[in-house]
């Protein structure tokens, strides 16, 4: 006869090992740091080539102002501000995958660890019979 009980856990471990299983033990795979660090990186690229992007937009937008200027030091104090915003925008913006990215990180490891958990108390059952 089939425990109910076993039955239940082994497919609780099925659906979390489909659903949540890969992307936890690749979590698992990494330090804490040496994950949200990971993440850091790709935001940084990618934030840099979206301001850049702008930036280029910006640029198109003000040709007229800046090819009137004959002075390099004006051109450059126009995009003073823009320096400013790139900087502030980025802290604000690595702040928040070191906050997401670390909260994701202990969420992965505590699934990990509840369903190692799980796998050992199923193995104890299956050899106490």
């Amino acid at each position: 006869m089939v425990d109910k009980e076993k039955l239940k856990m082994m497919i609780d471990l099925a659906e979390y090992e489909e659903k949540h299983g890969k992307k936890n033990y690749i979590i698992n795979s990494y330090f804490q740091f040496d994950y949200v660090e990971r993440h850091m990186l790709g935001g940084f690229v990618a934030y840099t080539l979206c301001f850049l992007l702008v930036f280029a937009l910006i640029v198109f937008y003000k040709f007229d102002e800046i090819s009137s200027q004959t002075n390099i030091l004006v051109i450059l104090e126009m995009f003073k501000p823009y320096l400013t915003y790139y900087a502030i925008g980025l802290l604000v913006y690595e702040l928040i995958i070191v906050i997401v990215y670390s909260l994701r990180y202990s969420h992965g490891k505590r699934e990990v660890r509840i369903q190692s958990n799980k796998l050992k108390k199923l193995n104890k059952k299956y050899y106490a019979e």
